[in-house]
């Protein structure tokens, strides 16, 4: 093989592996811990109307995400709290970029479907969008809002905890 023909292969060898190495399948199914991390995480009691959270959104991955609320886990409960039959309570959602507003509207109704459990916490998404978010300059911010206040959760009042990071069922 010609010395030409064997760089065209290195390079192109070099090329397909910084693709699939970028890869949000790659990095998810090889770096789990480092690609699902969240991108933000606060305190957001869902149970006063008009309580309000501004998350900037800074992202690494170009990828789905999603916005979760979460209750420590209970062992005293009967049952789940996001498992419950669908409940009561939504958030108006805007999307802002240089002080505009790009997007608006509420929150999907909590799911069971959307729910994560672990041995800390019970979470459930409430909404799901893609960054980098189209038509958004490099300062986008997600301004939730309680409108309709998720009263079922009242007994975690001050425990009721917002995160964002990357949709898990992207495999």
């Amino acid at each position: 093989m010609s010395k030409m023909k064997s760089k065209l292969l290195i390079t192109l060898f070099a090329v397909l592996l910084y693709c699939a190495w970028n890869s949000n399948y790659f990095q998810a199914t090889f770096f789990p811990q480092k690609f699902f991390a969240r991108i933000f995480e606060s305190d957001f009691d869902t149970t006063i109307a008009g309580n309000s959270i501004s998350i900037p959104l800074k992202h690494k991955y170009s990828t789905k995400y999603e916005v979760y609320l979460s209750i420590p886990f209970d062992p005293d409960s009967k049952y789940i709290m996001f498992h419950m039959p669908p409940q009561k309570g939504f958030c108006s959602y805007q999307f802002i970029s240089d002080g505009k507003i790009i997007k608006e509207g509420q929150t999907h109704q909590l799911s069971w479907k959307h729910t994560v459990l672990n041995s800390e916490y019970s979470a459930v998404s409430i909404l799901s969008f893609d960054l980098p978010y189209p038509e958004a300059g490099n300062n986008l911010i997600l301004k939730l809002t309680v409108v309709e206040p998720m009263n079922f959760l009242s007994r975690y009042s001050g425990q009721i905890k917002c995160f964002v990071k990357p949709d898990s069922r992207i495999k």
